[in-house]
């Protein structure tokens, strides 16, 4: 998904600036859930194969992988803002732990930011529209947004998922907000919609 995003952080000149950006959701270490068929034992994999033809679902192994949050190595001025569960779940931390659907807890950010980004995070919010609107109030006059959901992603229940965007939803989301849309589109493979918006004023 990174590489899909660093393509639109280029077009728009984003990238390598020196300027303060706030990834919301993220920490300075992430987790990606691997699955792959590959670490199945051969047995494992030959019974996948006859459930695969019977139509069931085969099962696969799932790892996960805690690595360095690679935006790091795009943006070097950057803060992380967490609500608290990947501290939680990943003994990290982050600059900021507040509810970010809650403007009295985002107040003091407000116009702060050259850049807000969120990846996979939108799904696991309870007030999407609240969530979208203090992404541009974080964001300096001028700022930039970029917000990288799912859509048709495997159901993940590490974390609750509330909701799933199409493109429509994600305008629908900063509808009431001060923002102008840049781009708005499927990123990799279709199935993880991306919205890029400047902050009017």
């Amino acid at each position: 998904m990174l590489i899909f995003a660093r393509c639109v952080f280029a077009r728009h000149s984003l990238l390598g600036n020196g300027e303060l950006v706030l990834d919301v959701g993220g920490t300075p270490e992430v987790y990606f859930q691997l699955d792959s068929e590959a670490r199945l034992s051969t047995s494992q994999r030959v019974r996948n194969t006859l459930v695969n033809m019977l139509g069931g679902r085969p099962r696969v192994k799932s790892l996960i992988d805690v690595r360095p949050n690679p935006l790091a190595d795009l943006f070097p001025c950057i803060e992380y803002l967490d609500r608290g569960y990947n501290q939680e779940k990943l003994d990290t931390d982050q600059d900021y732990t507040v509810d970010f659907t809650i403007d009295d807890q985002v107040e003091h950010l407000a116009d702060r930011f050259s850049m807000a980004v969120s990846f996979d995070t939108l799904e696991h919010v309870a007030d999407p529209p609240a969530f979208c609107r203090n992404l541009l109030h974080v964001v300096k006059p001028g700022g930039y947004v970029y917000l990288q959901t799912v859509f048709s992603y495997v159901y993940r229940s590490s974390s609750e998922d509330y909701f799933r965007f199409s493109l429509a939803g994600l305008r629908e989301c900063f509808g009431q907000t001060q923002g102008t849309i840049s781009e708005c589109d499927w990123g990799e493979y279709n199935v993880a919609p991306y919205i890029l918006l400047t902050k009017d004023g």
